[in-house]
């Protein structure tokens, strides 16, 4: 998700990866709806994996919990910039003229909406992506340029992302923001979105394998006396033969734990309570 015009890497990622199909969508460029939309695809696609480009890292990172992602050039701090010029977009003219200058070429992204009130629903993004930088995790990588020019504004910070995910996911290479189809191939990047396909397809495998516990009536001679015994239901109660005659001896008795407690059921202050444990039953 993300990189609107400038990216080229959907397209390189179907040519060079047949075998992991790729979905690609246009969200919208109001935060509250965008992410919406994404978690929406995200239950209906149920991808193994996420990949983000530039401003796109700002929702990935927001979605898809427990799923492996990886970053492209990630633009975390371009929330910061949009919701700080947000206030400009009250001036008459400003969000025409923002229009005008980012206007879009036939055929590519969708076009951008400066007025007040998406601007300024990137505040609480902001909010938000930051706390998902402090909690980090061990299923991210992310992929940056040297040359990365939005660096110098603060938009591309690879210091930060290495504060909370670790060098050991972050990937530099010799090239700027934008993600050409050389830079896919020579990138290491192939390599590591096979790795995490063979992971998840391996989990997926052993996921489907589960084993249950269950208690089940046993007869250990086969149908012999088999009606005299009698049988429970699913509680372990008795319902025929020995098991209901004796059901009294055979059950047992729970256990429970007593409390003192006032009218709306909160537990009184000072008082003690006592257990009663529970009793096996006899046979």
């Amino acid at each position: 998700m993300g990189g609107g015009e400038d990216s080229r890497t959907p397209r390189a990622l179907n040519e060079l990866l047949p075998e992991c199909p790729t979905v690609i969508r246009n969200y919208s460029f109001d935060p509250e709806t965008a992410v919406r939309e994404i978690e929406a695809w995200v239950e209906e696609l149920k991808p193994c994996l996420i990949i983000s480009e530039s401003m796109g890292a700002n929702y990935g990172i927001l979605v898809g919990k427990g799923i492996a992602h990886i970053y492209l050039s990630p633009a975390f701090g371009a929330p910061v910039w949009i919701a700080n010029l947000c206030w400009f977009s009250l001036i008459p003219g400003v969000p025409a003229l923002l229009s005008r200058i980012f206007r879009p070429r036939p055929g590519k992204r969708q076009a951008l909406d400066f007025h007040f009130r998406p601007a300024y629903h990137f505040v609480a993004l902001r909010r938000r992506v930051r706390a998902a930088l402090k909690e980090g995790d061990n299923m991210s990588q992310a992929w940056f340029g040297s040359k990365d020019g939005y660096r110098r504004w603060g938009v591309v910070n690879i210091r930060r992302w290495q504060r909370f995910f670790g060098k050991k996911c972050c990937h530099i290479d010799d090239n700027s923001h934008f993600w050409e189809k050389e830079r896919v191939t020579g990138s290491g990047l192939l390599d590591e979105i096979r790795r995490l396909k063979a992971e998840t397809d391996a989990s997926a495998g052993m996921s489907a394998i589960t084993f249950d516990e269950d208690a089940r009536r046993w007869y250990p001679y086969g149908d012999l006396l088999c009606q005299v015994l009698g049988l429970t239901n699913v509680d372990s109660l008795g319902q025929s033969g020995l098991e209901q005659q004796y059901e009294d001896v055979l059950a047992g008795t729970e256990g429970s734990y007593l409390r003192q407690v006032d009218a709306r059921n909160r537990i009184l202050a000072g008082t003690e309570g006592w257990y009663i444990p529970a009793r096996q039953g006899d046979t």
